[in-house]
C-alpha cells in the first residue's frame, strides 16, 4: 500500500485561466479569487487503484483539485487530497483497503472522495464510525448500493451489466446472449442476474454465464463454451484489462459474435490496439449530458473544462479514456456540497458534510446526470443507487460514436426481474 499526497501546483495559473476564458467563456463559479485570506485547508482522501497501461481512474480528480487550488481553493480553502492505494485493477488488497479507511479517520479527513475499491465492506464500517462519508465512490460492490454512508454519483456496475444485455438485444438485435463475468468478486452473482434481467426485459434468451479469473489471459476456451451453448452475442462483464483478450478470442473463433462492454474497458489506447477488430463493438457508459465519446475536446462547457484541466495537470493519462470521469464527477459534486455548507454557515466537519449531502438537493455536476440523496434509489435492494441511466455507444471507423444521444433507463429491467 502506497500513500501519496497531491500538492497544489499554481504555476501558469494566470495563463491557464485566460486560456479557459477564451476557450469556453466560463469562469468556475465554485472557485474563489486568489485575493481571499488564507483559510483552513480541507483534508480529504481517495481510496485508489494504481494506474496500469490503459487504465487510470485518479487523473480526473487530481487534475480538478490541482486546478481548484491554483485558482484560490474553495472559497479560499485549499484542498489537500491524499491518494491511498490498495493495489491495481488486477489485484487489490482488503487489508490495504481497511488501512486506508483507518488512515482517513486518523487524519480527521472531511470525507473520502471518488474512491474505487472492490473491498468497500472493509472500508465503510470504519468510515461510518467516524461520520466520514464515502462520497462519489465508484459503486462496484454490493455494500455501495445499501450502506447509508455510501454516496455514489454514477451508475452501479451491476446496472452497467443490465445495460450491456439491453443494448445487445435492442441495438444489436441479439436473440441469444451469453456473458463472461469475473469470478470470485462480491458482484459476480449480481452481474449474472443483471445481464439476465436486461435480456429478458427485451425478449432475448440468455445462456449460462462463463466465469473467468481476472488474471486469465487466454479467453478462447470461455468464448468457445458460450458459442457451444448457442450464444450469438456476448456481454463482457469481465475485468477491464481483459477487453482485448475477449475481442481477440471472438475474432479467432470463426463465429461473428456481437460484443458489448463498459466504456472504461475500451479506452482510445485499447481501441487502437484492436485496430479493425474494434469496429462494431457496443459500449455502455454512465449517462452524461451529451454522451461524450472521447476525452477531448468535449461538447459541453463542463467537458471542455475537464479537457483543459487534464491537459494542464494530467497530460500523460488523458489518452486512457473515460476511466477518469467518475472521480472527476466526484470532485465536482464535492465542491457543490462544500459550497452549500459555506453558504448555509455549516462548519466544515465530517458530520456536517454528511448532513449537507441530501440537503443540497440535485447535485448537478454538468458532467453526469443529476443525483439527489434526499430519497432512496428506484430499485429495491439498491437504495443508495440514484443514477439509473446509461448511454449506448458503438465503435465505427476506430472511433466511439453515440448510437443515439438519449439516456437509457436501465433500472426498469431490474425492477421487473430482480432475480434475473
Amino acid at each position: 500500500m502506497f500513500r501519496g499526497k497531491r500538492s497544489a501546483r499554481a504555476g501558469g495559473a494566470t495563463l491557464v485561466a485566460a486560456a479557459l476564458t477564451l476557450l469556453v467563456g466560463f469562469t468556475p463559479p465554485a472557485l474563489a479569487s486568489q485575493s481571499h485570506a488564507a483559510k483552513a485547508p480541507i483534508n480529504i482522501e481517495s481510496i485508489s487503484l494504481t494506474s496500469i497501461p490503459g487504465f487510470d481512474e485518479i487523473g480526473g480528480e487530481t487534475a480538478d483539485f490541482d486546478w481548484i487550488n491554483a485558482h484560490g481553493g474553495i472559497d479560499g480553502h485549499q484542498v489537500n487530497l491524499t491518494q491511498c492505494y490498495i493495489g491495481s485493477i488486477i489485484s487489490e488488497s482488503p487489508t490495504a483497503a481497511a488501512g486506508c479507511a483507518q488512515q482517513a479517520v486518523a487524519n480527521h479527513d472531511l470525507a473520502v472522495v471518488g474512491s474505487f475499491s472492490n473491498y468497500d465492506s472493509d472500508v465503510l464500517p470504519t468510515l461510518q464510525s467516524a461520520n466520514i462519508a464515502d462520497f462519489g465512490d465508484f459503486p462496484s460492490t454490493p455494500i455501495d448500493a445499501t450502506n447509508g454512508d455510501s454516496y455514489p454519483l454514477i451508475l452501479s456496475t451491476v446496472f452497467f451489466d443490465t445495460g450491456l444485455s439491453e443494448e445487445l438485444a435492442v441495438d444489436g438485435k441479439c436473440k441469444t446472449i451469453g456473458a463472461l463475468i469475473s469470478s470470485g468478486l462480491p458482484t459476480t452473482n449480481q452481474a449474472a442476474r443483471a445481464i439476465a434481467a436486461g435480456a429478458k426485459f427485451y425478449g432475448a434468451k440468455v445462456v449460462a454465464p462463463v466465469l473467468v479469473s481476472t488474471t486469465q489471459a487466454d479467453l478462447a476456451p470461455a468464448v468457445a463454451t458460450l458459442e457451444s451453448e448457442g450464444a450469438t452475442c456476448i456481454a463482457d462483464a469481465a475485468a477491464t484489462n481483459q477487453a482485448t483478450a475477449i475481442v481477440t478470442a471472438v475474432s479467432q473463433s470463426g463465429i461473428q459474435e456481437k460484443i458489448a462492454g463498459i466504456g472504461p474497458a475500451f479506452s482510445p489506447r485499447t481501441i487502437a490496439a484492436l485496430g479493425p477488430l474494434a469496429n462494431g463493438l457496443f459500449i455502455d457508459q454512465t449517462a452524461q449530458v451529451d454522451s461524450q465519446t472521447s476525452d477531448c475536446p468535449g461538447y459541453t462547457t463542463q467537458e471542455k473544462l475537464f479537457c483543459l484541466q487534464m491537459q494542464t495537470y494530467e497530460p500523460n493519462v488523458i489518452s486512457v479514456g473515460n476511466a477518469d470521469w467518475p472521480t472527476y464527477g466526484a470532485s465536482v459534486g464535492f465542491v457543490i456540497v462544500i459550497k452549500y455548507m459555506i453558504a448555509h454557515k455549516l462548519a466544515l466537519t465530517p458530520k456536517n458534510f454528511r448532513k449537507a449531502i441530501p440537503l443540497a438537493g440535485n447535485i448537478i455536476t454538468s458532467f453526469f446526470a443529476p443525483v439527489n440523496f434526499a430519497s432512496t434509489g428506484p430499485v429495491k435492494g439498491f437504495p443508495r443507487i440514484h443514477a439509473a441511466s446509461a448511454n449506448f455507444l458503438t465503435i465505427q471507423n476506430d472511433v466511439i460514436v453515440p448510437i443515439d444521444r438519449r439516456n437509457h433507463n436501465v433500472s426498469d429491467a431490474m425492477v421487473k426481474y430482480p432475480n434475473g
